[in-house]
């Protein structure tokens, strides 16, 4: 592992929840400081509440003078499969081709959106993600009162399955990742990305509706067989698992690094998929 020159932030945004852990410069960097900090409920999943959280945290020494990464929640994302194209040659093509097929599902309203695209093998579908623009805007404007430097912004579910991608080089699984009342479903198959979906759910009430949605899902990808293999993560939680003949479920936790403790893993999951 090369060595941090400065320190690291990183930042989680979720509704109802702000996460923040800060990880020392040096040859064998620690956390030095950690915290979550509970956000005013917004009826509608609104970011402002967790933005806001986030100047006033700010303000405190602790949390300036750092590179900054931040995991935004499922709450505050859309993803869409993008079909590989032979006929697109350059960046600028890419990122027409991708607001193209935001714009079929969503139409105008991605206009005002900040779109990112992860770059697959050639023929295979990639996967592209989008967030409200004022949100990255309000960011890099929050980041400056820290003094920090806004490294990368990512959609929770790219680090999350970065972090576990050797799980998937075996066969085909799918990916859910359940965060507080939303559901987040993705199907790796045959080494390529093949769905996507979210659904808010219930309180409590994803394991009844899990084993329906992925059966759901499937049919739409008009192929055949089913892979069983359920990888499911849960930042902040310790699930206990349906046990469905059709679905081998198995819960993923982030490695423990940096020095966190093995209580605090579930807790600070959000932002230590990296």
């Amino acid at each position: 592992m090369l060595p941090l020159w400065r320190d690291q932030l990183r930042i989680g945004i979720a509704p109802d929840r702000l996460i923040l852990v800060r990880i020392g410069k040096g040859l064998r960097p620690k956390i030095t400081e950690k915290q979550v900090v509970k956000c005013p409920p917004q009826s509608d999943h609104h970011w402002e509440s967790p933005l806001n959280v986030l100047a006033k945290c700010l303000t405190e020494p602790k949390w300036q003078n750092a590179n900054a990464s931040v995991i935004v929640s499922n709450h505050f994302v859309r993803y869409q499969i993008v079909p590989w194209s032979p006929d697109i040659t350059g960046e600028q093509e890419q990122t027409a081709f991708v607001k193209h097929c935001f714009t079929k599902v969503y139409g105008e309203s991605t206009n005002n959106w900040a779109l990112s695209y992860s770059e697959s093998p050639a023929g295979s579908p990639g996967i592209a993600s989008a967030i409200d623009q004022p949100l990255l805007d309000s960011l890099k404007k929050t980041a400056l009162l820290g003094k920090l430097r806004l490294h990368s912004v990512q959609p929770y579910l790219m680090p999350a399955f970065n972090q576990n991608r050797q799980l998937f080089k075996a066969g085909s699984a799918w990916l859910v990742i359940l965060e507080k009342e939303k559901l987040c479903i993705s199907l790796f198959h045959e080494q390529k990305w093949q769905s996507i979906s979210t659904k808010l759910i219930e309180k409590d009430d994803w394991a009844s509706e899990l084993p329906f949605l992925l059966d759901r899902l499937w049919r739409l990808t008009n192929l055949d067989n089913p892979p069983s293999k359920v990888f499911l993560i849960a930042p902040g939680q310790q699930l206990t698992l349906p046990r469905k003949d059709k679905w081998v479920m198995q819960q993923l936790l982030p490695k423990a690094q940096f020095g966190l403790s093995s209580k605090d893993i579930t807790r600070y999951a959000l932002v230590m998929e990296n």
